[in-house]
C-alpha cells in the first residue's frame, strides 16, 4: 500500500490512544472476517458440507466448539487473517505508522477477554441472554444457542463471534427474548458421525453428489 499511497505519517495522538483505537479496530476487523466466513459456511452448499459437522451435536457443551472439520478451520482462519491484515494496513494511515493494539499471548485483549468468559458458555444449555441495546451489540450465549437451534425460524441467524453489530447491519440478528425449549443438531440425523464420517465423509459427498451440493439448502 505504501507504494500506492505513500508512507503513513506518524500519529499526532498520544501512543496509548492510538493503541486503544487500534485494539478496537482490529477486533472489529477480526469480527468481520469471522462473520463473513461463518455466513459463507452456511450459505455455500459445498462449504456447508464441512461446517454442518459442527452443527451435528445434539447437545451443546464447551467441547462442541472443537467439533470442527479442518476445511472449516482453514476457511475461518484465512478469512479472519485476511480481514485483520487488510484492516491493519488501512488503519495505519489514519492512526499513524507502526501503530499496534494491545495483545496478550498474541491475541487481541478484547477477544482474549471474551474467549475467557462468555465464549465458554456459547456451546452450553445455560440460557444467558443479552437483550435491548446489549443484545444488538454483543453476542450472548443465548444468541449462539438460537444459532444452533433446529427451529426453522432460527436458521441463518447470529453469525457473529463476540459482537452482534454485523448481524444487525446485514439483517441476520435475532435477539433472544424469553427462554425457549430448543432442540439442537441436524434435522436429518440423530446419530453422531463416526471419525471417518467426520473427516472423510464431506469429501466423499462433495465428489459423489455435485448436483445435490448446488441445490442443497443448509438446514441451520
Amino acid at each position: 500500500m505504501a507504494q500506492v499511497f505513500g508512507e503513513p505519517s506518524p500519529s499526532a495522538l498520544p501512543p496509548w490512544v492510538t493503541r486503544v483505537l487500534a485494539t478496537i479496530l482490529l477486533a472489529l476487523a477480526a469480527e468481520l472476517g469471522y462473520y463473513a466466513a461463518h455466513r459463507l459456511a452456511h450459505r455455500v452448499p459445498l462449504l456447508w458440507r464441512y461446517h454442518q459437522l459442527h452443527h451435528s451435536a445434539n447437545a451443546l457443551t464447551p467441547l462442541t466448539g472443537l467439533r470442527e472439520h479442518p476445511i472449516d478451520l482453514l476457511l475461518f482462519g484465512n478469512l479472519i487473517g485476511f480481514s485483520v491484515g487488510l484492516g491493519g494496513a488501512l488503519f495505519a494511515y489514519p492512526l499513524g505508522a507502526g501503530v499496534d493494539g494491545y495483545f496478550l499471548s498474541q491475541t487481541n485483549i478484547l477477544l482474549f477477554a471474551y474467549a475467557l468468559t462468555l465464549a465458554n458458555l456459547r456451546h452450553t444449555h445455560l440460557w444467558l441472554p443479552f437483550t435491548g441495546l446489549a443484545g444488538h451489540l454483543f453476542q450472548s450465549p443465548a444468541h449462539h444457542q438460537l444459532h444452533h437451534s433446529r427451529d426453522p425460524a432460527h436458521y441463518d441467524r447470529n453469525f457473529g463471534y463476540a459482537l452482534a453489530v454485523f448481524d444487525m447491519m446485514f439483517g441476520t440478528l435475532l435477539v433472544p427474548r424469553e427462554r425457549q425449549a430448543l432442540r439442537f443438531g441436524l434435522v436429518d440425523t440423530t446419530a453422531d458421525p463416526s471419525v471417518q464420517d467426520f473427516y472423510i465423509g464431506p469429501f466423499e459427498t462433495a465428489r459423489a453428489e455435485p448436483r445435490a451440493l448446488r441445490e442443497a439448502e443448509p438446514p441451520a
